[in-house]
């Protein structure tokens, strides 16, 4: 089928997102980063405007000393901003929408609370989501390669055009 098979993604679903399982109890709709996704590429550009000069002068491939914790605090602003449509949780075997209340524990490291239902799910708000991104490292590594994942993006038609050949 060629580039298309290969390539060809369905803009209005990278706009509008695609739900993701993060494991057997979270799942979120993403919307791509970049691509049919325009608010993305704006505020990803705006945000990085005060930074661009330290940027060229590093070089391009190295990011300059000081710069490293904004630029993780840009992505997670344009991904909670822009990216994350939805978010959910099951509770007692039903998807609800919101995320699983936690707290840091003394070292810093984020541990589950016990909660009662949904009413008790963290709001789905941006600062929710960056504060969860920022707590989790590891599932905002997962969210960005989920985002950059093309076939999460494809068109139905290409999709069963695939099948066909």
């Amino acid at each position: 089928m060629g580039l298309s098979s290969s390539f060809g993604t369905d803009p209005q679903k990278e706009a509008d997102g695609a739900w993701f399982e993060l494991d057997e109890e979270t799942k979120v709709c993403l919307r791509r980063a970049g691509g049919g996704n325009k608010e993305y590429d704006k505020l990803h550009t705006k945000l990085l405007q005060p930074h661009m000069r330290r940027l060229r002068i590093g070089g391009g491939s190295k990011i300059p000393p000081g710069l490293v914790e904004p630029l993780k605090a840009i992505s997670r602003m344009c991904y909670a901003r822009t990216v994350i449509a939805g978010w959910q949780t099951k509770v007692a075997g039903q998807w609800c929408d919101g995320i699983e209340p936690y707290e840091l524990n003394d070292d810093g490291a984020p541990v589950a609370v016990a909660y009662d239902g949904a009413e008790s799910l963290l709001k789905i708000t941006e600062n929710n989501l960056l504060k969860v991104l920022e707590d989790y490292p590891e599932a905002f590594t997962t969210i960005m390669e989920l985002c950059g994942d093309a076939a999460a993006f494809k068109d139905e038609m290409i999709e069963a055009m695939e099948g066909n050949s």
